[in-house]
Order: structure tokens, then sequence, then C-alpha cells
């Protein structure tokens, strides 16, 4: 009877002795396991601003809104589930990115939101909005010279490579018949009929 009793003792000591289990986090920030899910951080550089991980946003915390010729893709985190979708879904891989800070407990909700801000294309015919330039590059720079199909991409790649010039919602290109217009699907169809 007495063994059990001694055992229990050694072992009450030894967990004095070495100090409590858990961690200091309130006080201390606690380190994030290896495989962690955090935060989605938008990269501008990298980023083209074409709304899919507005789309696939679980907890709807991604809001895409077209302002005039601006698109914007803003993120709450008070919203996020850190769920990781929007870095799986990235067409670039590397336009938004999942850190692995998990903390964002804080008394103003301004201060835990991030945006990032893109320049749209505009239809030369009706005005509506097309895409980001930069996702349209990027169209263009995936299908190289299959984008030359397309006299949008066309220009919109020129651009890109300073053969053309951007002024306001149009892009110019000295020279240009009428059919190398900027254009939505709606407005191309009956310029290409004609």
């Amino acid at each position: 009877m007495k063994k059990p009793k001694v055992r229990e003792l050694l072992e009450a000591a030894r967990i004095l002795a070495a100090g409590p289990a858990t961690l200091p986090f309130p006080g201390a920030p606690s380190p994030a396991p290896p495989k962690a899910r955090g935060r989605p951080i938008f990269h501008e550089r990298d980023c083209v601003g074409c709304g899919t991980c507005a789309e696939v946003c679980v907890g709807k915390a991604i809001d895409m809104r077209d302002e005039g010729t601006v698109r914007r893709l803003l993120i709450r985190y008070d919203s996020c589930i850190q769920c990781g979708q929007c870095e799986a879904w990235c067409i670039t891989g590397k336009g938004i990115r999942v850190e692995p800070e998990y903390d964002l407990t804080t008394y103003d909700r301004e201060s835990i939101r991030d945006a990032v801000e893109k320049d749209l294309v505009l239809c030369e015919g009706c005005g509506a909005a097309i895409g980001c330039a930069d996702h349209l590059a990027w169209v263009a720079e995936k299908l190289r010279t299959g984008a030359f199909a397309s006299p949008t991409l066309t220009l919109v790649h020129l651009a890109k490579l300073g053969l053309g010039r951007a002024t306001g919602d149009k892009i110019h290109l000295d020279g240009r018949g009428d059919r190398m217009r900027v254009l939505c699907a709606r407005c191309r169809r009956p310029a290409s009929l004609l």
C-alpha cells in the first residue's frame, strides 16, 4: 500500500519542478504548428485581380468591387475562417498566400482588413469592365502566340510591353485599324460581323 503513495508523491514533485505545461499565450505569442493555416495576405505584385479568391471564399470574407476604372479586392479577417481555399485556387499561385499568423485579436475592425487595387480595362464600345489589365496581360502571356487571335489581348499585351499607350480607359496603338479595338464580347460580335 505504501508504494503507490510514494510513486504519486515522486510524480507530483517532478511536475512541480518542471513548471507549468501550458503556454503563456496571452502574455507571449505561441508559435504556430508547421502546417498551420493563418491569415491570407494579398501580394500586390503577383495578384492579377481575377477575383477567383472572392468566388471560392467559403466565409465570404473577400469582397470584389469594380469602382470606375479600378477593381478593389478587400479581405475582412474578422469573417475569414482561415480555410486556405483562396491560396489553393489562386490562378497565379502567388497572388494571395496564407501566412502562419493566426492570432488576429483586436478591438479595431479596420485594422484587420487588407485590400488590393487593380486597374480595369473598359470596353471602348459600351464602357463595361472587361477585366483587370494585369489579368489580361497574364492570360496573353500564358497563351503566347495564341493571344494574337484576340485584339483585346493583343492590345493589352502590347501596352504592357510599352508598344502602345494607355490613356484613361482606352489603349491606343499607333496606326491600328477600327477592328483593333478593346471591346467586350457583346460589342465585338457586331464589329466582327460588319
